[in-house]
């Protein structure tokens, strides 16, 4: 057990320390449990669970940055306070070439979760972005028709399909019409390339679901292969 010089108690959900804060104190959990999160984009992400005897705050006293994340009791917890000369005296022990092995560990440590919000934040970016498929020569639209396997459908090659259920947008001109038209769309299947079956082209099922405009709605009066479904 690690040398401790005072004893704190923490309500359910209270705040022990918050991300971005300064502190180089480390604690023992000595009762309950802490959560370690993050907020990303307006949303919670629980990086770990810490219970019993496990430590926090570490990261900090090692190489004095802000902390990386906020620490929230679970239930009602105590947490021990580690005495700060004690670390220092037996930090300092260590030989110089294994402080700074541990100081990279922990900056390598940091730039990992750093790598991992920003990948979160890039992947909601490209969520709140509406893909926009364009098929406006008539090549382009029979091809998307005819090549449906489910009929009622388009089918829309594609070395990256979206993922199952996706939204997007198709702007598409139906061979005869004279008008360029715009509607809602989901994905309800996708197809990866596959080696063993050269003759199955990758790409993804998408069905229309909603016209975007009124006019559009003069579509049904051609004859083609869709349903237009909510209209």
């Amino acid at each position: 057990m690690l040398p401790v010089i005072s004893e704190n108690r923490y309500y359910d959900g209270e705040i022990i320390f918050e991300d971005g804060n300064f502190g180089d104190w480390v604690f023992q959990i000595l009762k309950g449990k802490v959560e370690i999160f993050k907020v990303i984009q307006g949303h919670e992400v629980i990086v770990d669970v810490l219970q019993d005897n496990e430590l926090l705050g570490e990261m900090g006293f090692i190489d004095k940055f802000p902390r990386s994340a906020s620490a929230r009791a679970v239930g009602e917890t105590c947490l021990g306070l580690i005495d700060k000369d004690y670390l220092d005296r037996e930090f300092n022990k260590i030989p110089s070439e294994f402080r700074k092995l541990l100081v990279t560990l922990v900056k390598r440590l940091r730039k990992t979760t750093n790598t991992i919000e920003k990948f979160i934040k890039s992947g909601e970016a490209r969520q709140k972005t509406t893909p926009v498929v364009e098929l406006l020569t008539d090549e382009q639209f029979e091809q998307a028709v005819n090549l449906n396997v489910a009929g009622g459908e388009f089918f829309i090659p594609s070395q990256r399909p979206l993922d199952l259920g996706s939204k997007l947008i198709v702007k598409f001109k139906p061979t005869g019409a004279p008008d360029i038209l715009m509607a809602e769309a989901m994905v309800l299947w996708a197809r990866i390339k596959d080696d063993d079956n050269p003759h199955l082209p990758p790409g993804m099922g998408i069905k229309i679901n909603k016209l975007m405009r009124a006019e559009d709605k003069k579509v049904v009066s051609y004859p083609i292969k869709l349903t237009i479904r909510g209209d």
